[in-house]
């Protein structure tokens, strides 16, 4: 088979549905392992046909069961020592599409997912092994030591965020030591211990290895170790981005700096927002909290006060003789607070939002001429320049430093190990379960 016919037929494996979809799984994927080893046969891979390899990498994916909507087929059923099963999606019908390539250089281990999977399935998370991460030019490869776990893994895992069919591994809270650079990074050099939350468009770090934007990673408090500085990054991002530039509140300690209501002060974000607010700012900080423990955990953090955000907020508000508030940051149920943060807020105030939403109704703040603004963590790794790329790692930084000096505190409140598919599993069950107190972080992968 010459190099365009084989480029054609991993082109079509690779891009258009095959078989017949009432076929049974085993029947399905032996109508198409010919197809496929054809390609294998005639082509081993060299680099000079990476084309090839693009088209089937972009279709396919190796895992140790096959899927279908009505049935579950082990792999071992279907492979024997000297043939490979690759299966071929069928629109959204059949099967996720997956492959294993030929061995090119060390593997590692990581714990994949299944798109749309729900706790209650077992395979919602398993163990697989994937090349080493080559560093790309601002790359770091990072052995990962801990991981946390954040509502937008969750939310990928479940299926109500898509990220795109390449992300086959979640995990975008990493501490971990820097095992080799790419060509053009100057920030970091190997040895050197880091912590980021990295981009939620490639890969994430529930892995041995991990590669990311230098740009995007701070090194690691001195004065924390793996496990509590992985529960950072992320929501110190958000956190930072919601409170300094979204709301433009200034640093330093004004008397007339007015008052910051965090509606879901317990949780990731609002347990970094009430650090940032009391110990950087002037601001009033009041939190919002509906039990005696999430309460406690706020005063804990720095809070001045604490309301109870399943009674009437107003009145809450009325009753401890709140000033004006100028600044709410809503960090959950916004649908179902949005009537109380319309009325609360102070004219010409800032109201800062980090859910999401198919629709909000900002028109009852016109008579206020107050201001709404989203806060997505996610804008400067989709969209971002370089300029705006390397203004995570100098938030991160900023964050490390503060650390050390004891201005703020992780807030890692659980610990699981080792990094596995079962600890993950407890993990998202737990963050799910919306009745976490801070972070939940996992350490150390097993022997």
């Amino acid at each position: 088979m010459n190099e365009p016919d084989r480029f054609k037929l991993a082109k079509l494996l690779g891009e258009q549905p095959l078989g017949d979809p009432r076929q049974t799984a085993v029947k399905f994927v032996e109508s198409q392992a010919a197809r496929v080893e054809e390609v294998e046969q005639h082509h081993a891979f060299p680099p000079s046909v990476d084309k090839v390899e693009r088209h089937l990498d972009g279709a396919a994916r190796h895992i140790d069961i096959v899927l279908d909507l009505h049935a579950i087929v082990p792999f071992r059923e279907l492979s024997t020592p000297k043939r490979r099963i690759y299966t071929i999606g069928y629109g959204d019908d059949l099967f996720r599409v997956n492959r294993r390539r030929p061995k090119i250089g060390d593997l590692m281990k990581a714990i994949a997912y299944i798109p749309g999977s729900a706790l209650s399935d077992r395979r919602s998370f398993f163990e697989t092994e994937k090349p080493d991460p080559i560093p790309a030019a601002h790359d770091l490869q990072v052995s990962v030591r801990a991981v946390s776990v954040n509502p937008v893994d969750t939310k990928v895992r479940n299926g109500r965020v898509f990220l795109g069919d390449g992300i086959d591994v979640l995990g975008w809270d990493v501490a971990g030591v820097v095992v080799k650079v790419g060509p053009e990074v100057t920030l970091f050099r190997p040895g050197d211990e880091v912590f980021y939350a990295g981009s939620l468009y490639r890969s994430g770090g529930n892995a041995e290895l991990h590669a990311v934007d230098e740009r995007l990673v701070g090194r690691k408090p001195a004065s924390l170790n793996f496990a509590e500085a992985a529960a950072l990054p992320l929501t110190s991002l958000t956190a930072w981005e919601l409170l300094f530039e979204r709301l433009d509140v200034r640093p330093g300690k004004s008397l007339d700096a007015g008052a910051l209501l965090i509606v879901g002060g317990a949780g990731g974000v609002g347990s970094m927002l009430i650090q940032f607010a009391r110990r950087l700012t002037g601001l009033r900080v009041i939190a919002t909290a509906s039990r005696p423990e999430s309460r406690d955990w706020c005063l804990s953090l720095g809070a001045h006060a604490v309301i109870d955000h399943s009674k009437s907020m107003v009145d809450e508000l009325r009753a401890i003789q709140a000033p004006p508030i100028t600044h709410i940051a809503a960090l959950n149920e916004t649908d179902r607070h949005w009537p109380a943060i319309a009325e609360i807020i102070a004219p010409g105030g800032k109201i800062g939002v980090i859910t999401n939403h198919d629709s909000l109704d900002a028109t009852p703040l016109r008579a206020k001429s107050a201001s709404l603004h989203w806060e997505d963590v996610v804008t400067r790794m989709a969209l971002g320049t370089p300029a705006d790329l390397i203004a995570h790692h100098r938030i991160l930084e900023e964050v490390s430093s503060l650390a050390d000096a004891g201005v703020i505190r992780s807030t890692a409140t659980k610990e699981l190990r080792p990094i596995g598919a079962a600890s993950l599993r407890d993990a998202h069950e737990l963050v799910e379960g919306g009745r976490m107190l801070g972070k939940i972080v996992i350490g150390g992968f097993s022997p």
